[in-house]
């Protein structure tokens, strides 16, 4: 189905939002504006797990789940990444 591999698309952007934010949250930079860096805050801290987490219901919810390339070989990747983003917004890590 072509909107689970849209929905794996924007999850991998998301998913890329949330390191870059880890990269401002953690280093002293000053090159990127105020602007983007409170966007890819939001992306990945919030749109992130929510992506990732309505991948795997998908996965895991229908009995036949959609396979597409992308989608079906990464579901590990979005379960590390949604594990690892629950415990920097839990203040675990």
């Amino acid at each position: 189905m072509n909107w689970t591999l849209f929905l794996s698309r924007i999850a991998w952007i998301a998913n890329a939002c949330f390191i870059a934010s880890l990269w401002i949250m953690y280093g002293k930079q000053t090159i990127i504006p105020e602007s983007i860096q409170s966007t890819l805050v939001v992306l990945g801290w919030l749109v992130a797990p929510l992506l990732n987490l309505t991948i795997l219901i998908i996965r895991f919810v229908f009995r036949n789940p959609p396979k597409p390339i992308l989608l079906a070989k990464y579901y590990p990747i979005y379960l590390v990444f949604l594990i690892v983003q629950l415990l920097y917004i839990t203040k675990i890590v």
